[in-house]
């Protein structure tokens, strides 16, 4: 990591509250989608897939602060407003195209009709969703991740969009896949 990019990272960080000891489980999982995310990325670069090259900076800072707004929420609305809130944070601080990768990050934004679909995604935004989707407390599988999520914030999402992602998380995953290295790592699905 370029050291503009990890003291800008430490900066925000410390500015939003995430480096208080009571974030470690947060840190430990947004290092963990860091990682899956910049290794993605790298076997990407490797196949040179379609084409399509990930702007690296973007990527590092979209997989660093992509739930920075979590300390800035109340517990209570974490799955929906810790997007909102980082984006407010960030968008005066970052550049416009890392905000977006926050608004797109978490799973429950693809019941959003504001969002556009997922074959209109650039790939930094594909790769934060995906690596955001396989690594929870530890690296598992996006359909254990997408269980994951809605047992421990279903309460926050409607019953139908719960519904609607446990219905069709093949197809999200498919489409999030398509422009990734095939073939894919099997571990992430």
């Amino acid at each position: 990591m370029d050291n503009g990019i990890k003291g800008l990272i430490g900066e925000l960080y410390q500015e939003a509250g995430l480096l208080n000891p009571s974030y470690i489980g947060k840190l430990r999982h947004i290092i963990g989608v860091a990682h899956v995310g910049m290794w993605l990325a790298t076997l990407l670069q490797k196949k040179k897939k379609a084409g399509i090259t990930p702007d690296m900076s973007i990527l590092e800072l979209g997989l660093y602060l992509h739930d920075i707004g979590t300390p800035l929420t109340n517990p209570g609305d974490l799955v929906v407003a810790h997007v909102h809130k980082g984006m407010e944070f960030l968008r005066d601080k970052v550049d416009p195209k890392i905000v977006e990768i926050i608004r797109k990050h978490a799973i429950w934004t693809l019941l959003d009709v504001k969002i556009p679909p997922l074959d209109e995604w650039t790939i930094e935004e594909e790769i934060v969703l995906l690596a955001d989707m396989c690594c929870g407390a530890h690296i598992m599988s996006f359909k254990e991740r997408v269980a994951d999520v809605l047992k421990r914030y279903g309460g926050e999402i409607p019953k139908s969009g719960a519904k609607w992602l446990q219905e069709n998380i093949q197809e999200i995953r498919d489409g999030i896949v398509i422009l990734l290295p095939s073939p894919t790592p099997s571990f992430l699905f």
